[in-house]
């Protein structure tokens, strides 16, 4: 007989002894008890999650602890190892409940990520060049999201990658005002964590696999040094057809 075994049954042996274990204060104390989820835990958890976990407590409080599985002539042994077996379905219950609230939530987050940057780009103006620069690095999620979005462009080669890219991070009218380096009176990009979101999202792309840094940050100067001559085409072109 192992060491573990020889224990199980001198503490059912003394429980079997004990006059308390079955009627007296202690083993009803212990057997009608609820159990209830760790309050630190909780307290460090948000709000909402906090509401639905205490919604789902107050709803298994108010149910009966299922005695009928307790058949009349069990140990006190088997008594406890039942009234365990039921806590452990009533933890099981909650923390079923808080990964189904925590899947939802992170579901509506990504949407909400999803329609915000949809809605910011392409930026239009060096206000909101600004404003994008300072979320990019306090909120990762949105940067996360935001290059996991221009990651899927697509492209067959660096400079149409990068083109790709740009175009959707910046309008043609703000493209004029910016440069690599910020040389004159434009605003330089290469310290920016616009920079980094495109260079991330050029990187990311599968189709190039031996794409260097290097190479994108080269590609994106270009992008940008030809953008007059794409606002003058395009102007040009509107031009002839008007007339």
């Amino acid at each position: 007989m192992g060491s573990s075994e020889f224990t199980t049954l001198n503490w059912g042996q003394e429980l079997e002894a004990r006059p308390d274990c079955h009627q007296g204060a202690t083993y009803t104390e212990l057997t009608t008890s609820r159990w209830s989820p760790d309050t630190e835990v909780e307290a460090r958890l948000p709000t909402a999650w906090q509401d639905e976990g205490q919604e789902f407590l107050e709803r298994s409080r108010s149910r009966p602890l299922n005695t009928q599985v307790i058949q009349p002539n069990c140990t006190a042994v088997e008594r406890i190892i039942l009234e365990q077996l039921g806590e452990l379905h009533l933890k099981v219950d909650h923390l079923t409940a808080m990964v189904q609230s925590l899947s939802a939530n992170r579901t509506q987050d990504h949407h909400s990520l999803s329609n915000d940057h949809d809605q910011i780009l392409p930026i239009s103006t060096l206000e909101d060049l600004n404003v994008l620069d300072e979320r990019l690095p306090r909120d990762i999620d949105f940067k996360k999201s935001v290059t996991a979005k221009l990651s899927i462009t697509g492209g067959n080669s660096v400079k149409k990658t990068v083109w790709r890219v740009c175009r959707k991070v910046f309008s043609p009218q703000l493209a004029t005002q910016l440069n690599w380096c910020g040389r004159g009176q434009k605003t330089g990009i290469r310290t920016r964590p616009v920079k980094e979101i495109i260079l991330s999202a050029v990187l990311g792309n599968g189709a190039l696999s031996s794409v260097t840094e290097a190479e994108t940050e080269m590609a994106i100067q270009n992008w940008l040094r030809l953008s007059q001559d794409r606002v003058r085409g395009r102007r040009r072109q509107r031009t002839e057809e008007d007339a």
